[in-house]
């Protein structure tokens, strides 16, 4: 029993030394596997499986080398030389080819509308024909109404300068792409006019107010040329001076218009009152400075006698005093230096005989009938007739006796209506001199011995 017992004892132990060596030995293969593994590791760069993509990849890539990358260059370079000559035998032989157009159709086809291809979707080309519709004032109802589709031929399009046209591929290449379909040109049919509703009579608009007219421009008239200087007396070889040595010609050369009315106003109010008023007025004037009448007259005639020409005669007649008018004379060339004493020596009175002393000058004249002896009568006066006679009316028939009579009256007094009548009477001049330059040169003129102006000879 304890044989038994020990060799059933022994028999698990036995077989536990049995495995024992295949332990070693799986110990041994790994071992072995491990170091081949690192044997791998130390010569490659991966560790790969059969049946499975490389387990272990732990070395670089190689750097390629600057002679690897200058002979790719190389060989790109080479490839596009060889494209580039393609494309050049290319285009020669699409130059030589001829242009084939696309046959044009007679009429329009009508088709339906197709689709694009679902690969490249493209837009249509619709284009919208508009016709013209009546305009109704009224509403137009609208009728729907199929509508046809008209494809319109395209024309054909010559490629432009510089553009290369492709030429169909060799038979041995693959066959081309279908060309997209051409666009269609959809013509919208206008819908038929609606049934003629009476149309309303066109009510005419006014027509557009016109633009007001810019206002005239104001024409400024050219200024009127300045007036022509009258025509002085014509030259006469007879001139009669009649000079007024009335008691008026006392009084200053240079009066007062104003006072001198006053003062003629006075002198013919016979009251005591009316007397006493001229008689302060006349003292008053004495006082007043300046020149007489009477002196500035002298002196302005001595110098008419003095510039005188020596080939006409010189009247004179001197007037005061009613009925006391003395007979004229007339003075030749050699008779001057008297008539100027006479001038000089001419005192003054009361009254004023004018038309007496218009009288006397008439028994002088000795031409004044034709218009080669035209006479001159120069009469220096101050006042009106205080004798009673009408010296306008004396005037008037001494023109119509002499129609080449000429008086000229030369004012010293501002009241010149009773003279203005003997000038405007026989077409003589009234002239008012306002200081003793202006009178010399009105004795001057009418006298006939200024110069005449150029519009005048």
């Amino acid at each position: 029993m304890s044989h038994a017992a020990d060799n059933q004892a022994q028999t698990p132990v036995r077989r536990r030394a049995g495995f024992g060596w295949l332990a070693g030995l799986l110990w041994v293969l790994l071992g072995l596997t491990a170091i081949a593994t690192a044997f791998a590791a130390t010569t490659a760069c991966g560790l790969s499986i059969p049946g499975l993509p490389s387990a272990i990849d732990f070395c670089p890539p190689p750097d390629e080398g600057p002679d690897d990358r200058e002979r790719q260059l190389v060989q790109l370079e080479v490839r596009e030389e060889a494209l580039r000559q393609r494309l050049d035998s290319l285009q020669l032989t699409l130059a030589d080819a001829p242009y084939c157009p696309m046959p044009e159709r007679d009429e329009p086809i009508q088709t339906a509308e197709v689709p694009p291809p679902p690969e490249e979707p493209e837009e249509e080309v619709v284009e919208e024909v508009e016709e013209p519709v009546e305009v109704v004032e009224e509403p137009v109802e609208e009728i729907e109404e199929p509508v046809e589709i008209v494809e319109v031929p395209v024309e054909p399009v010559e490629p432009p300068p510089g553009m290369v046209m492709v030429p169909p591929q060799a038979p041995t290449a693959p066959p081309r792409p279908a060309p997209p379909p051409e666009p269609v040109v959809v013509a919208e049919v206008t819908p038929p006019p609606a049934p003629p509703q009476p149309q309303p009579q066109p009510v005419a608009s006014p027509p557009p107010p016109q633009p007001e007219p810019p206002p005239p421009q104001p024409v400024v008239a050219p200024p009127p040329p300045e007036p022509l200087e009258a025509c002085p007396p014509p030259p006469s070889d007879e001139v009669i001076l009649v000079l007024d040595t009335s008691s008026s010609m006392e009084w200053p050369f240079a009066l007062d218009p104003g006072f001198e009315a006053r003062l003629w106003q006075t002198a013919f109010d016979r009251s005591s009152q009316g007397r006493r008023q001229f008689q302060a007025m006349l003292e008053e004037m004495e006082r007043m400075p300046g020149a007489d009448r009477i002196d500035v007259a002298r002196q302005s005639l001595i110098q008419l006698v003095n510039n005188a020409p020596g080939d006409i005669d010189l009247g004179l007649v001197i007037f005061n005093q009613c009925g006391r008018t003395a007979p004229g004379r007339t003075y030749g060339p050699g008779q001057r230096p008297s008539l100027i004493s006479r001038i000089r020596n001419a005192g003054t009175d009361d009254s004023t005989a004018l038309g007496e002393a218009l009288g006397v000058a008439r028994s002088m004249i000795q031409g004044g009938r034709t218009p080669e002896e035209p006479v001159n009568l120069v009469l220096v006066s101050d006042g009106r007739d205080s004798c009673g006679a009408d010296p306008c009316s004396i005037a008037r028939a001494l023109k119509a006796e002499f129609p080449y009579l000429y008086i000229h009256v030369i004012a010293l007094t501002s009241q010149v209506e009773p003279l203005r009548c003997v000038a405007n009477a026989t077409g003589g001049e009234l002239i008012m001199p306002q200081n003793a330059a202006a009178l010399a040169a009105a004795l001057r003129r009418a006298s006939g011995q200024s110069d005449l102006p150029e519009h005048c000879q």
